[in-house]
């Protein structure tokens, strides 16, 4: 008896919570499942991914995933006490987190400068957001999900299988052309099986789901400017060390530099690539000296 009360309050909270798969959802599971034996089967593949897992887990890796994880549960209690938060988002926002999220944080070694951020977060605001709203309401069955799915896999995938510019691009082209009819089939088939009574919907509950992926995406693009400013910057220490041949008063240098650089991320990383100014400045013995020569370089680079 105890057992079952505890197996039906674990289930009631996973329900209350948003756990409760469409067959949209399964069918992603069981890819995901399938790809995951796959990988584990071959002796290869199984040699990379614990290459790669070994990785991940390194004290770098795993303090950015620390970092990661407190920014979205930051993300839940701001939401929380703004008043937009229901507990049935769990799930969307977990989902989101170990699939979109992830992909959204890795673009931070590719940010340059705050244009980057601009022109991120217009794509992140883009019609998806309420194309992947609308594709998660009404799901076709199991088998239909499962040619959708593979099909849609197969477009992501093919670009990457490109062995020169000219199949890059056809390849892109029938990517898009691929979601942009898969999308619309979806929505399609959403909105003639819809069959609620519009009075009893929660309004601000359905509104939230919608906007949920962009409200994310942004949250974590605001995290990826000091990730990407934290990165360059290793980058240049590490420079700086090699130049020099008394690493116990490098600091100094290091100081001088984030106070003439500041968070100019696009210069950071010119910094980061060698050039003169790691050079000149792992040469100079005091932070006033690593300033002005840095401050020198980045004058330089600005005219």
């Amino acid at each position: 008896m105890n057992l079952q009360r505890i197996a039906d309050e674990v289930i009631s909270w996973l329900i209350a919570h948003g756990f409760q798969p469409n067959n949209r959802e399964w069918v992603g599971l069981i890819l995901l499942v399938a790809f995951a034996a796959f990988i584990i089967w071959n002796t290869q593949s199984r040699s990379a991914l614990l290459s790669a897992i070994k990785t991940a887990t390194g004290r770098k890796l795993l303090a950015l995933w620390a970092i990661y994880t407190l920014w979205i549960v930051l993300f839940v209690l701001v939401a929380d006490v703004v008043g937009i938060w229901d507990p049935v988002l769990t799930k969307d926002t977990f989902v989101w987190g170990v699939s979109s999220g992830l992909v959204l944080l890795g673009s931070f070694t590719d940010a340059t400068k705050v244009s980057y951020l601009k022109a991120k977060a217009t794509e992140i605001v883009g019609g998806i957001v309420v194309i992947e709203y609308f594709m998660n309401l009404s799901p076709f069955s199991i088998p239909i999900e499962l040619v959708l799915q593979v099909v849609l896999l197969i477009a992501i995938a093919l670009p990457a299988g490109a062995s020169n510019s000219q199949e890059e691009e056809i390849a892109s082209k029938v990517r898009l052309w691929t979601l942009t009819i898969v999308s619309a089939v979806v929505v399609i088939h959403t909105l003639r099986t819809a069959d609620v009574s519009w009075g009893a919907v929660d309004w601000q509950l359905s509104v939230v789901k919608m906007v949920l992926p962009m409200l994310l995406g942004l949250w974590i693009l605001i995290l990826t400017f000091p990730l990407s400013i934290y990165a360059a910057y290793e980058e240049v220490f590490l420079r700086i060390d090699i130049c020099r041949s008394d690493n116990s008063k490098a600091w100094r240098a290091k100081i001088g530099v984030v106070l003439a650089l500041g968070i100019r991320l696009g210069l950071i990383r010119e910094a980061a690539k060698g050039g003169g100014m790691a050079y000149d400045v792992a040469h100079t013995n005091s932070v006033g000296a690593a300033y002005e020569e840095a401050k020198r370089h980045r004058l330089e680079n600005e005219r």
